[in-house]
C-alpha cells in the first residue's frame, strides 16, 4: 500500500494518511476485538449476537494486517456502517449531540434529493416534488405520474437499531414510529389526491401506491413479525432499500411501458406492507455507472498500467 503504484488510490491524500485512517476505524488488534466482542454479546452461547469484525474486520498483528472476513469490510464501509463511523467521530466533539443531528438533518435531506434525481431517470413518468399546501402542510417526498397508476414515494434515511437488526421488536419503537409514519404520509397525500385538492395532480381514475425508500434494508419487513407494528393504511404500500430501486430502476428508464409495469410490480393488498418489487429485472443503472466511469474508473487504469 506505501508503493508508489497505490498512491493514486489514496490521491489528494498519502498512503500513509490512508493507513492512519485504517488504524483509526478498521483495524485493532486481535484480543481488543475479542474483548469487544464478549462485552457486547447478551449471551457467551449467542451464535447472532454482535460480531465484532463489522466493526473492526482488520485484525492487526504486529506490523501485519489480517483479514479474516472481507465481507465484513464491505458492511463496515456501507452506507450503515459510515453512518455509526460519523456517529462516533462526532462524539469526540465538544458539542456531539447537536453535530450529530445536524449531519442526520443533512444526510436525510441528501438521500432524499438522490432518490429524486433516480425517480427523475424515468423518461415516461412525470416526477413531482413534495408539495407544500394549505399554509405550510407538506406531501410525500415525491409524485410519480403516469397514465396507469400514481405513485406516492417517502424515503426514509434512519437506519434500523440494535434491536430491529436484532429481532427485538416489542423493546422496539424504531419500527412502528418511524417507519408507520410513513405509511400515514402517503394515506394522508393519497386521500388529497382523491378530494382533488387544488394544489394536487388530477388522479384522472388512476390506481394509487405507495412507495418508501429506505436508506438501508429492512429484511423483517414483509413478514409475520412486522405485520402488527407496520400497517398499510389507505393505500398499499411496499418498503424498499435504495438498493433495489437503483437495481430496478435502469430497465424502466427508457420503457414507454414503465407505468404498466410499476402497477403490476407493487402489490395490491391493504393487508399488510410489501417488501420487494416483483416481476421487475434488475439492470445497469446510469447514474451509477456515471460515478465509476469518472471517479473510480481512472484510478484502476492508472493502477493497472503501473503494474
Amino acid at each position: 500500500m506505501l508503493s508508489d503504484d497505490y498512491a493514486l488510490i489514496f490521491a489528494p491524500d498519502s498512503a500513509q494518511a490512508g493507513l492512519d485512517v485504517i488504524d483509526r476505524w478498521l483495524a485493532a488488534p486481535a484480543d481488543e476485538i475479542a474483548s469487544m466482542g464478549r462485552a457486547k454479546s447478551a449471551d457467551p452461547g449467542d451464535l447472532w449476537g454482535f460480531n465484532p469484525l463489522f466493526e473492526r474486520p482488520v485484525v492487526t498483528i504486529g506490523d501485519d494486517y489480517v483479514v479474516p472476513c472481507p465481507a465484513a469490510i464491505l458492511q463496515r464501509l456501507s452506507p450503515q456502517g459510515l453512518h455509526f463511523i460519523v456517529r462516533d467521530a462526532l462524539q469526540a466533539e465538544a458539542h456531539p449531540s447537536k453535530a450529530f443531528r445536524a449531519f442526520t438533518k443533512r444526510l436525510g435531506a441528501r438521500f432524499e434529493d438522490y432518490i429524486g434525481k433516480q425517480l427523475g431517470l424515468l423518461e415516461h413518468a412525470t416526477v413531482s416534488p413534495e408539495i407544500s399546501y394549505d399554509g405550510g402542510k407538506l406531501s410525500v417526498d415525491y409524485i410519480v405520474e403516469t397514465p396507469e397508476v400514481v405513485v406516492l414515494v417517502e424515503t426514509k434515511a434512519i437506519a434500523p437499531t440494535l434491536d430491529t437488526r436484532a429481532g427485538r421488536f416489542p423493546q422496539d419503537n424504531d419500527v412502528a414510529t418511524k417507519l408507520q409514519k410513513a405509511c400515514d404520509q402517503i394515506a394522508t397525500t393519497a386521500e388529497l389526491l382523491e378530494q382533488g385538492h387544488e394544489s394536487f395532480p388530477s388522479l384522472k381514475g388512476r390506481a394509487v401506491r405507495g412507495l418508501v425508500v429506505t436508506r438501508d434494508p429492512y429484511y423483517w419487513l414483509g413478514t409475520p413479525f412486522f405485520d402488527d407494528i407496520v400497517q398499510p393504511k389507505s393505500v398499499p404500500t411496499t418498503f424498499i432499500s435504495s438498493h433495489e430501486l437503483e437495481t430496478v430502476l435502469g430497465p424502466l428508464i427508457h420503457d414507454t411501458a414503465c407505468g404498466t409495469r410499476l402497477l403490476n410490480a407493487l402489490p395490491n393488498d391493504l393487508r399488510d406492507v410489501g417488501s420487494r418489487l416483483t416481476e421487475l429485472a434488475h439492470g445497469a443503472n446510469p447514474l451509477l455507472s456515471e460515478t465509476w466511469d469518472a471517479d473510480f474508473e481512472p484510478i484502476f487504469d492508472n493502477i493497472g498500467k503501473a503494474a
